[in-house]
């Protein structure tokens, strides 16, 4: 089976990899080489008791060996007492004999060969004699040119030494028994050495090194040590054979030594093993590893592509792993992660375009709306209720607003002081149950009970309770911690707008009512001209919404209307209300009004747009008004516009050179005058206006937006 290699190019697998490598082969190799060491190390001391064993139980044997030639020469000395001077029949000699030679000692030291080969005996000392007087053998050693002798002597009567002395040359392969005896190993090598150390036999000719080991080591009645020659190394046990007690002879030391290699012999085999074994363990272990890491490496780069997928917002592809393992509960784990990091992110998302949309609104109607029409999707919730504080101060009116059918509907509640005192409680949210509900926060129509719970969340601005924003959640379970944040910090916002489109609202207000004041205070000049300046602009403001003008040009006509005669306080009083015809000196002083009102303004950027209409508004469509003598569209259309309100006002009204025309004729002269002092246009719209029943008060309030807050 092939190993696949191409998921080692990522570093988990590779740490992975060597992980399975260490904990499979060190543990395998570790046992391995302890096995390997214990076993070397009980081999040796098990061979090491053996050849000590095998040592003891050799002198032993070379013992009984002893014994049984010491036995054959009784038989041979026992015969010569029944038959001095010959051998008798039957006893050992010849081929296959322990016996090299017999000879006879006589008491003067004459020696007789009996049968075969015997060197000279050596001399006996007093101790020696004493011992064969005992009836006992003797064992002696001789080394005669060089060449090993084994003597035994025994006395032919033990009672009467005149008799002489049987001496008997052993042969040594005899005494040793070498390879032939069963006691011996045959993997052991077995040397027989007298107490000079010197080779008496040796199974393998003697080496140097085993003799001089032997000289050093050999101590003691038995024990073990090593040596080495040229081939190899070997373990060598010895033990010291007690023939002196018996053959007054100095103590022999049997040594039987074994090669190492034979000793480990047992462990080749394990040798040869171990790489294969340890080759075919790595091979199974890669195997494993390649098939368990391409299963865990799997689902971790189906969650590491899910990762890159949620960095590029994409939280709607699962994450697909079928392990059946902790790897399917993290990846589902992370696709509910994702899902609900996709959920956070939309509703951040819209939660930011809606503070955009609603920091961005200047208007207190256009936050409601914004707020009313974006947060549904934003926090999932089913329904959402405003309920506006209305003329604080002034009775604690509020209006509910919500949405119906796509329409902003607006209905007046009351908010109790026991409400108020809860929701001040509850500064964060208070969560309603959907059964029982306040008049503040159901829905429009009342009828409507889809909504089981209520998140209502007060909206204060100077620690004052200012807005209810009540979130409507079908399902209880929608319900979600980070969703209570999210609105709690919208709520913050709104409050932001709302005092933002208040103050502005304070600023508007304020700045319209110095306009009205500075206006009154010009009309105020002459008793002929009293209100004049917000009669032309009540009237100037119903012919521009007849004609369709947009909100910002109906709001430059406001503020133009109110100051179109601003350039009055600079016309003295006796020009104003001179009751007769104007001079030229005086009709040019009361034309300057225009021009001094346009450099009046002129300083204050915010009313630049009004200055057209300030300077033009005397302007002819023939082109004989002045300042300029402008002519037909040349004219600012604001400036022609106002120009009819403001003829027709001056004409209704009594002036010090003369009274108010009747309203037909006035209309008359509007009518004829279309196209000459008018624009056609303009003098259409206003006898529009002039021809509904309609009062036109209602085009003097402030260019506030309250459809839905009044």
């Amino acid at each position: 089976m092939a190993i696949q290699t191409a998921f080692l190019r990522t570093r988990v697998a590779r740490r992975i990899l060597g992980l399975f490598v260490l904990c499979a082969m060190v543990p395998l190799v570790l046992l391995a080489s302890i096995s390997y060491v214990l076993v070397t190390r009980q081999l040796n001391n098990q061979s090491r008791e053996r050849v000590q064993q095998a040592s003891k139980i050799a002198g032993m044997g070379l013992l009984e060996r002893l014994q049984f030639f010491e036995a054959d020469l009784r038989i041979v000395a026992s015969g010569l007492r029944a038959r001095p001077g010959r051998v008798p029949e039957g006893s050992p000699q010849g081929s296959g004999s322990p016996f090299l030679g017999v000879a006879l000692q006589g008491r003067d030291g004459r020696t007789d060969s009996l049968s075969g080969r015997l060197p000279e005996p050596p001399p006996l000392d007093a101790a020696e004699e004493q011992h064969l007087r005992m009836g006992q053998s003797l064992v002696s050693v001789q080394w005669p040119s060089g060449e090993l002798s084994i003597l035994m002597a025994q006395a032919v009567d033990a009672e009467d030494p005149d008799r002489g002395i049987l001496w008997a040359s052993l042969d040594p392969a005899h005494v040793s028994a070498g390879e032939d005896d069963a006691a011996v190993p045959p993997d052991m090598e077995l040397c027989l050495f007298d107490h000079a150390d010197r080779p008496l036999y040796c199974s393998e000719l003697a080496s140097r090194p085993l003799v001089e080991k032997v000289r050093s080591a050999v101590e003691g009645n038995g024990g073990e040590f090593e040596w080495r020659d040229n081939r190899g190394a070997f373990l060598a046990g010895f033990w010291q054979v007690f023939v002196t007690g018996s053959y007054a002879a100095p103590p022999w030391y049997m040594v039987l030594s074994q090669s190492k290699e034979s000793i480990l012999l047992p462990m080749a085999s394990f040798k040869m093993v171990f790489v294969p074994a340890v080759l075919m363990a790595l091979w199974v272990v890669l195997l494993l590893s390649n098939v368990q890491i391409r299963r865990s490496l799997n689902p971790i780069e189906k969650l590491q592509e899910g990762t890159r997928r949620v960095a590029q917002r994409d939280f709607d592809t699962p994450v697909v792993v079928e392990s059946r393992d902790e790897f399917e509960d993290l990846a589902g784990s992370f696709n509910a992660m994702s899902q609900r990091l996709g959920r956070h992110f939309s509703a951040l998302t819209a939660m930011n375009e809606i503070d955009r949309a609603i920091l961005s609104a200047l208007e207190t109607d256009e936050i409601i709306k914004n707020l009313l029409f974006r947060t549904p999707a934003a926090l999932g919730c089913d329904s959402v209720t405003v309920s506006l504080r209305v003329s604080p101060g002034n009775g604690d009116r509020w209006r509910r607003i919500a949405v119906i059918e796509g329409e902003t509907v607006a209905q007046e509640v009351q908010v109790t002081p026991a409400q108020v005192r809860e929701l001040r409680d509850h500064p964060d949210y208070l969560l309603l149950d959907g059964a029982e509900v306040p008049g503040y926060v159901a829905s429009v129509p009342l009828a409507e009970r889809t909504i089981r719970n209520y998140v209502v969340l007060p909206v204060s601005m100077k620690e004052d309770l200012a807005a209810l924003v009540a979130l409507g959640f079908a399902d209880p379970a929608a319900v979600q911690e980070d969703d209570l944040l999210q609105a709690r910090a919208l709520a913050d916002q709104v409050a932001v707008a709302l005092s933002n489109a208040r103050l502005l609202e304070e600023l508007d207000q304020f700045n319209w009512g110095a306009l009205a004041a500075l206006a009154q205070t010009v009309d105020a000049k002459s008793p002929w001209t009293a209100g004049h300046s917000e009669r032309v602009t009540r009237l100037s403001l119903a012919v521009g919404h007849e004609m369709g003008l947009p909100p910002e040009q109906i709001d430059i006509l406001h503020r133009g209307g109110l100051l179109h005669d601003v350039g009055k306080v600079g016309v003295p009083a006796s020009v104003l209300d001179k009751p007769g015809r104007l001079n030229d000196e005086e009709w040019v002083i009361m034309r300057s009004h225009v021009t001094v009102g346009a450099r009046i303004l002129s300083p204050i950027p915010a009313y630049a747009d009004l200055i057209p209409i300030v300077l033009y508004h005397h302007e002819r469509w023939d082109g004989s008004g002045y300042p300029e003598g402008l002519a037909a569209e040349d004219i600012p259309f604001l400036a022609r516009l106002l120009a009819v309100p403001d003829v027709y006002d001056a004409l209704t009204s009594d002036r010090p050179y003369r009274s108010a025309w009747p309203l037909a004729r006035v209309m008359d002269y509007i009518t004829d005058s279309s196209g000459t002092q008018f624009d056609p246009a303009v003098t259409d719209a206003f006898l529009a206006v002039m021809g509904r029943p309609e009062p036109l008060s209602r085009y003097a309030t402030f260019p506030l937006i309250r459809s839905a807050t009044e």
